[in-house]
């Protein structure tokens, strides 16, 4: 066998390892605020488990609420924090990962968001703002109906970081004063069909088997020199 030969049959083992290693976790997000009524005042209060809450900042009155709010009327008037579990990906390349909601209440609006990651511990209590910040980014064109957004480098910062728990703050940013854009979920903490799905290859990293294989055909090389 040539070197040739080698160094191509090292890059395709590679990508089937690759693609042997790939896959999807979807990680659902209810509404994990165990209060009755519709707010909750006692900021002391503490929620664990996959899921978000609901936030008034002080501003609307400092509550816990059921609901998944992006409110924005020249001032944040809602707010989301949100946690997942982050178990089992360890070591994980992530190829890609979206959180993904749907809001079904309010007259709409188009605005961006800032979701900011934050430490947690898996379990969430009252922030009227990101506790800290991992890293942050800007997502712009929510509005009424199904959203996406794209989080697949705060996932995997975290996952770098060895974190067992992803925390993200999502708050509205406007920039129109009347984005009513929420979606109550009281009686119904899946009302707003929220989840985090995360592609990702685990085990061997993608160029470990390449540069493996590699050193092969180097010492392959090696010895067909010798023989010449």
């Amino acid at each position: 066998m040539n070197i040739k030969s080698l160094i191509v049959g090292a890059v395709a083992a590679s990508a089937l390892v690759a693609s042997a290693n790939a896959a999807t976790d979807t990680i659902s997000l209810p509404d994990i605020g165990t209060f009755g009524g519709y707010t909750d005042g006692n900021t002391s209060d503490t929620f664990t488990g996959n899921g978000f809450l609901g936030i008034y900042p002080p501003v609307q009155g400092t509550t816990f609420a059921h609901l998944f709010g992006l409110e924005y009327y020249g001032y944040v008037y809602s707010e989301t924090e949100l946690q997942a579990s982050l178990a089992g990906l360890s070591g994980a390349h992530i190829t890609s990962a979206s959180l993904n909601f749907s809001i079904n209440n309010g007259a709409g609006g188009n605005e961006t968001v800032g979701v900011t990651s934050f430490t947690s511990t898996g379990t969430l209590g009252y922030n009227s703002s990101a506790p800290n910040d991992l890293g942050s980014l800007n997502a712009s064109g929510i509005t009424s109906g199904a959203n996406s957004i794209d989080v697949t480098s705060l996932v995997q910062a975290a996952v770098t970081a060895d974190q067992g728990e992803l925390g993200l703050y999502l708050t509205p940013e406007g920039p129109a004063d009347n984005n009513y854009l929420w979606t109550y979920t009281t009686g119904n903490p899946d009302a707003a069909s929220a989840s985090l799905v995360i592609n990702y290859t685990a085990g061997v990293p993608d160029g470990g088997l390449t540069l493996a294989m590699l050193g092969m055909a180097v010492s392959g090389m090696a010895v067909l020199r010798r023989k010449l």
